[in-house]
C-alpha cells in the first residue's frame, strides 16, 4: 500500500494560528523587555534627581552663609546705618542685585504657578 504525506500549505489556519502565537510570545517578550528597561531608567532618574537636589540644597547653603558673612561685615563695620563706608555701599549693592530677592509680584505667580500644578496631581 501506498502511504501518503499530506503537507499543509503555508496559508493554512494551522499555520496562520501558528505565526500568530509566535508573534504574540514574541511581542510579549519585547513588552517585558521594554518595561525593565523603562524601570531601570527610571530608577537611574531617581538617582540623578536625588544627586541634584543634594547639590542644589549645597549650593543654597552655601549662598546663605556668604550672604550671611556680608550681612555681618557689613553689621560690624564701624559704619552706621545711613552713612555707610564705600565697602559696605558695594556690598549692600551686591545684595540688593542677588536675583533671589524676588520681588512680591514675581514670587505670587510663582506660588499661583505652583498650586495650579499640584492641583494637578
Amino acid at each position: 500500500m501506498k502511504k501518503t504525506i499530506k503537507l499543509n500549505p503555508p496559508n493554512s489556519i494551522e499555520h496562520q494560528l501558528m505565526k500568530t502565537c509566535e508573534l504574540t510570545n514574541q511581542v510579549r517578550q519585547d513588552t517585558m523587555q521594554d518595561l525593565e528597561n523603562i524601570g531601570e531608567d527610571f530608577k537611574h532618574l531617581f538617582l540623578v534627581i536625588q544627586s541634584v537636589q543634594r547639590n542644589y540644597q549645597a549650593l543654597l547653603d552655601q549662598n546663605q552663609q556668604l550672604q550671611n558673612l556680608l550681612l555681618n561685615l557689613v553689621k560690624d563695620c564701624y559704619c552706621w546705618q545711613g552713612n555707610r563706608c564705600q565697602n559696605c555701599q558695594k556690598i549692600l549693592q551686591a545684595l540688593a542685585k542677588n536675583p533671589t530677592n524676588l520681588d512680591s509680584e514675581s514670587t505670587e505667580k510663582y506660588q499661583d504657578i505652583v498650586t495650579q500644578l499640584r492641583k494637578r496631581n
